[in-house]
């Protein structure tokens, strides 16, 4: 409990702080955007090497009913590949925006031209700080509202198709893997329909996708065949729009105050304790399709 407890708090922390750090790092718009996408990608490519571990131990072994004592083994084993990193985040240094050598904003003496007048006067109204906040604070306010739906939904995936569709353990390993998998490729695939579409298009675009493959999956059994290409494709759809919202809250927000943001933002994590086990109540007084239609409307009120 103690070992969860400290994981739980390093990765509160590194939730908070490595956004900021890749906004640093990147120009604004679809450099940023690229950025948070790929930290994405990463993170969902560390996260199916769990179930790619767990499937070639299952093939090593020939063991799919593992006992307390194994488990011990293996928690501990992954703490290995968790320490391995840690050299590298000691080396990260202060990193400031980035400048585009040689380009400048072109300026012009001559009277601007009705166009050009509107697209100031919009530029202006666009960069109060005011108006800054406000966006910001409704990007924030729909992500947490979807998290606390998804957090009703996500760790359910392994049990429901346990239940509804007897995987075996390694079944599950292998949806597992396929979903994050999914979620890998898909942040990186739309790259240039964002830098095409925009961030927030595209945004609403996955939410929306997302929401209704939901609401499909909610409604009856339509077989294996058909519900496993639906979970990967509504999970990668989901889990691809908040990295472009991200991108956008960071640069809203000023400078100064992005570090505090970003770790309150990071607080909504915390939403899936309770939102889990509103999800688990309701699974077990219904069904685990009860639930995720509770989070497709969740996520219909947060888009």
């Amino acid at each position: 409990v103690c070992e969860c407890v400290i994981m739980s708090v390093h990765n509160q922390c590194l939730y908070g702080i490595f956004p900021v750090l890749l906004k640093e790092a990147s120009a604004d718009g679809a450099d940023n955007a690229a950025a948070q996408s790929n930290s994405q990608t990463a993170s969902s490519l560390g996260r199916a090497s769990g179930p790619f571990l767990q499937l070639l131990l299952i093939w090593m072994t020939g063991n799919e009913n593992w006992s307390a004592s194994e488990l011990h083994w293996i928690l501990l084993a992954g703490l290995v590949f968790f320490a391995l990193y840690i050299p590298f985040v000691c080396r990260v240094a202060a990193m400031g925006s980035p400048s585009v050598d040689g380009q400048e904003e072109p300026t012009s003496a001559a009277s601007p031209s009705p166009s050009s007048s509107f697209s100031s006067s919009s530029l202006a109204a666009v960069e109060t700080p005011r108006w800054h906040w406000i966006v910001a604070g409704m990007c924030e306010l729909s992500s947490i509202i979807t998290a606390i739906g998804s957090g009703m939904t996500f760790k359910y995936w392994t049990l429901f198709f346990k239940q509804d569709f007897g995987f075996s353990p390694a079944g599950v390993c292998m949806m597992n893997l396929a979903i994050w998998l999914a979620i890998a490729a898909s942040n990186q695939l739309f790259k240039p329909l964002v830098r095409c579409l925009g961030r927030l298009p595209m945004a609403n675009a996955f939410h929306i996708s997302g929401t209704a493959l939901l609401f499909l999956i909610s409604n009856q059994s339509l077989g294996p065949a058909i519900e496993v290409p639906l979970v990967i494709v509504r999970n990668a759809l989901m889990n691809s729009g908040g990295p472009l919202v991200q991108s956008l809250i960071l640069e809203l927000v000023p400078s100064k105050h992005r570090g505090k943001w970003s770790s309150l933002s990071s607080l909504r994590r915390m939403t899936w304790s309770g939102s889990a086990f509103i999800g688990g109540l309701l699974s077990d007084k219904h069904d685990y399709r009860y639930a995720f239609f509770i989070t497709a409307c969740v996520h219909s009120v947060a888009g």
